[in-house]
């Protein structure tokens, strides 16, 4: 019987630590989202990570403008199908953890590609995409973090 007691209350306990343990703790001073401006990869991060349960609060397919620097590990190319923005250009390659957002293009991957050649990746990027969310799911919990959605590649520049 003790056994039976012991594992009920282990069990309790999962479940009642899972939201401070699965759930991203969002910052106090966090600025709201700006739509008419672009928006760093940081505040459009913490506006828009939840629990899955929590995925209504997302207004997905709005149109979001955001910048960061473009990961780009020295061993492979960036991609033009898919890339990710970062929040903090100093930390690329130190270690440290960067917060970041993914792009996933669907207009032409290869006009992207030409602009990604030609343009000094290393310059701060700036896009403006559709709001979509991609789904971690680490064993019991289930996040929902923003993506951006690029439908027009006219529609990223570097400065």
């Amino acid at each position: 019987m003790k056994r039976v007691l012991l594992f009920l209350f282990v069990i309790l306990l999962l479940f009642t630590s899972c939201e401070k343990a699965c759930y991203p703790k969002h910052p106090k001073d966090l600025k709201p989202i700006d739509w008419e401006n672009y928006n760093d990869v940081y505040t459009v991060y913490w506006n828009f990570s939840y629990p899955y349960s929590e995925l209504n609060k997302i207004p997905l397919g709005e149109e979001i403008m955001i910048c960061g620097w473009i990961y780009h590990p020295i061993h492979s190319e960036v991609s033009a199908k898919s890339f990710i923005l970062l929040n903090d250009s100093t930390k690329i390659f130190s270690g440290h953890q960067n917060i970041q957002i993914s792009v996933a293009n669907y207009s032409g991957s290869s006009q992207l590609q030409r602009l990604f050649d030609t343009c000094d990746l290393t310059r701060k990027c700036f896009v403006k995409g559709k709001l979509d969310f991609s789904l971690i799911d680490a064993g019991i919990c289930h996040n929902v973090y923003p993506e951006v959605v690029l439908l027009d590649t006219n529609k990223v520049y570097f400065e």
